[in-house]
């Protein structure tokens, strides 16, 4: 091992190993790419941490080459343009690392003894506060949306993302693929 890094790639490629790899269907593969994403987050979020060693890196072990295969796999048998594809299997490890970072972020400020998820229930209701406290001349959409800026959280913004995600890839879908 010449750098630090590569032992922390190492353990990431070996958690990799546990992602369970769907075969796609191309009728499927929207719900297929939501699957894959949902496996990709439960295994990161069981191991803490482990997705801050994958941000900003190109997945280079076999296990993460294989889960970024099978995004691909997907996409393509779905249609989605080459071009799309090879951004969008980015664009999705991005959005799951970032998921899962937070998520342990979240975990990791409860005090002892304490359930995680109630002690950020807790910090939410502060924020609420604090925006509607706000100056409503100068945050006039804060204000106003504060219940829908901080009405769900964790699986439910998670779905939503996923959701976004697919749905913006599947966008792409119907036009035709030119040169690259």
């Amino acid at each position: 091992m010449s750098r630090p890094r590569d032992v922390r790639e190492l353990m990431l490629d070996r958690v990799a190993a546990e992602i369970r790899i769907p075969v796609p269907d191309p009728a499927r593969w929207q719900e297929q790419l939501k699957e894959l994403a949902r496996e990709i987050r439960r295994v990161y979020t069981s191991h803490r941490d482990i997705a801050t060693v994958s941000m900003g890196m190109v997945p280079t072990g076999p296990h993460l080459m294989d889960v970024a295969e099978a995004h691909l796999a997907l996409m393509r048998a779905g249609g989605v343009p080459k071009r799309v594809a090879g951004i969008a299997v980015d664009t999705l490890g991005m959005f799951l690392d970032a998921d899962a970072v937070e998520d342990t972020i979240n975990l990791a400020k409860a005090p002892a003894g304490e359930d995680p998820w109630e002690h950020f229930g807790k910090y939410i209701k502060q924020v609420q506060e604090y925006f509607a406290a706000l100056p409503p001349d100068r945050y006039p959409n804060l204000v106003d949306m504060v219940d829908e800026l901080t009405a769900e959280g964790g699986e439910a913004r998670f779905e939503f993302g996923l959701d976004l995600l697919v749905r913006g890839i599947a966008s792409y879908v119907q036009e035709e693929e030119g040169p690259g």
